[in-house]
Order: C-alpha cells, then structure tokens, then sequence
C-alpha cells in the first residue's frame, strides 16, 4: 500500500503528493499522533511518500529515530525532495542515514560542532 506523511501548520493550505492515505500532524505537536498511527498500520513492502526529512522532526536525532521506525515496519520510504531516494535502494539510504548518526556522535563526543 502507499501511505503519505508530514506535519503542516493550523489553516495551511494541503495538496496531495502521493496516491493512498496521508497521515498529517500539526507543526509543533510533539507527540506526533498520526505518525505513531502510521507506524502501527505499515507492513512490510508498503510506500511511505514524505516530502522532506524536515517532517520526521526538528533535530538530526529525532530524524534518525523515526527514519529508524518506519524503516523497521518493512516500509520504503520516498523522500521527494531528495530525488535519489526514488531509485537508490532503500539499504543504501539506511546506510548513509546510520553514517550520519555516527558523524553525529562523533562530533558529540569530540565537543566539535
């Protein structure tokens, strides 16, 4: 099944970006309903269309674990504003996403910014 998801702001103005359901959170709601619901209705082999990373959260962490999360049902994920993710494979992605939490990290320990 292809499922959509992102987080938009009280009174803004929605247009479809993918066929099947989009599960929209308000900006700024950090409990994220309807991702968690979202979470609990994909299987495996679904599509998971987002038009940024910027929607799974406000910092590199909360990115990563919730990439993480729909990652874990099974689900590939589309990002349209990273045109790449359409034809990478989805391990590829997941690779450079766990990279970039060990950079993170890196950085973390290291006092570096």
């Amino acid at each position: 099944m292809n499922y959509g998801y992102t987080c938009m702001r009280p009174n803004e103005p929605f247009e479809p970006f993918c066929d099947g359901k989009i599960f929209i959170d308000q900006v700024g709601d950090v409990r994220m309903p309807a991702f968690e619901e979202l979470t609990h209705v994909l299987v495996d082999g679904d599509l998971v269309t987002i038009p940024s990373l910027v929607c799974l959260g406000c910092t590199f962490a909360q990115i990563c674990e919730r990439w993480d999360m729909l990652r874990g049902t099974g689900a590939r994920v589309l990002v349209l504003d990273y045109p790449d993710s359409q034809k990478a494979d989805p391990e590829t992605l997941d690779r450079i996403m766990e990279y970039m939490k060990k950079t993170q990290e890196q950085l973390r320990q290291s006092g570096t910014r």
